[in-house]
């Protein structure tokens, strides 16, 4: 600090303390010299080095607060504004498509193979809760999803647990249409986090160490990081970690435009085809 003692009255016009490691007696000093010549001080709190893009300030009386990893939808206003999305699209997408659809692809499943239209799955939801995801079933009654070693069994290419009808309905998403009943029940919303099965979430939370945060939200029927080729099977941690990456780069930086703009490019890989989807 012996260089400001040295500097003349009325050459500074503000001091910012933008010290990532001091003492408090060494920033006590600085707002000392600060006010004896007059000088405002603006402080830059050390958080800064954390892995995390965005923060919030509050007070909590006279005390600042700073949240790590804030997002809009912490705010309730922005989470009923997602909410009130969610409700108007799952009910028109139930009265204007699945209406139709549905019984055709329910017809679809039942001759293609004997078990029961829907597929229901114990996945984590927001919190961690666990919630019942409906889905048509794609595989084969009485499929099981655990290994002969013990642990969960992802669908790969050309599993043959997948029917016929339920390769088509998983190349083309369709599989997951029944999702929009839980969005209207309000236990998932139509854009987030994809939700896992209950024992891939137990399984991988040991081996990622921020796994958590993409349950900060509702999961979604689509994402952003399937959007953007994260989908399908993961058989590397590393695709894993990628996935959980784009999961909280949305969190973070969530927005209304964002899940349109995820919306349509769901659609549009729908269309198309996903080589990641089976």
């Amino acid at each position: 600090m012996n260089f400001l003692k040295n500097t003349p009255i009325n050459e500074v016009d503000e001091l910012v303390i933008a010290i990532q490691k001091f003492s408090e007696t060494y920033v006590a000093g600085l707002i000392e010299w600060a006010d004896k010549q007059g000088v405002p001080v603006k402080f830059t709190p050390g958080f800064f080095q954390l892995n995390a893009s965005r923060y919030s300030f509050e007070l909590f009386g006279q005390y600042p607060l700073v949240t790590v990893r804030s997002t809009l939808l912490d705010l309730n206003y922005w989470q009923g504004v997602k909410r009130a999305f969610d409700a108007v699209f799952s009910i028109c997408f139930l009265l204007l498509i699945a209406s139709w659809l549905f019984p055709i692809l329910a017809l679809a499943i039942k001759i293609n193979s004997k078990g029961p239209v829907f597929f229901i799955q114990g996945r984590w939801g927001q919190k961690g809760k666990i919630i019942k995801v409906w889905k048509f079933r794609t595989m084969y009654h009485g499929a099981s999803t655990v290994k002969k070693e013990g642990g969960f069994s992802q669908t790969t290419s050309n599993d043959p647990r997948v029917t016929r009808v339920g390769q088509f309905l998983r190349k083309t998403n369709l599989d997951e249409l029944p999702q929009f009943i839980n969005v209207f029940l309000g236990s998932m919303s139509v854009v987030g986090p994809r939700p896992h099965a209950t024992k891939h979430s137990e399984e991988t939370l040991p081996l990622i160490d921020n796994y958590m945060i993409r349950h900060r939200v509702k999961p979604g029927i689509t994402g952003w990081a399937q959007v953007n080729g994260y989908r399908g099977e993961t058989h590397e941690i590393g695709l894993m970690r990628k996935r959980v990456e784009y999961d909280i780069w949305y969190i973070e930086n969530w927005s209304l435009l964002l899940d349109i703009q995820v919306i349509f490019k769901t659609v549009y890989n729908m269309m198309k085809g996903e080589p990641q989807a089976y």
